[in-house]
């Protein structure tokens, strides 16, 4: 069995970007190869039950600071920079803002 991974690639070509579609193939022997070098021998549920708390601990860090951004107002950077930071840079971006964006009163 065989994994599709799609992804394009922009070429350059006189001040114009040109789209190249291309399709990683990668074997399913291969793929397994890896999750079991990286994970040994656990079970999906046991694997699940490590990754839930992670996740949720990320979720309540974005949530907390959302709250503190809409409530007490930020500084260093405006409300819309912090968003963004907390948004896309996972773990990092929510710490990032706990120690140098928010308002201390």
């Amino acid at each position: 069995m065989l994994f599709f991974l799609p992804g394009f690639i922009f070429l350059f070509k006189k001040m114009n970007f040109f789209p190249l579609f291309f399709v990683l193939l990668i074997k399913k022997s291969e793929v397994d190869s890896v999750m079991q070098e990286f994970f040994g021998n656990l079970e999906t549920m046991e694997i699940v039950l490590m990754i839930v708390p992670l996740v949720l601990l990320e979720l309540g860090l974005k949530i907390l600071c959302f709250s503190i951004i809409g409530n007490r107002g930020v500084r260093n950077l405006s409300e819309l920079w912090w968003v963004a930071i907390v948004l896309l840079i996972n773990t990092l971006g929510p710490i990032a803002f706990l120690l140098f964006g928010r308002k201390e009163h």
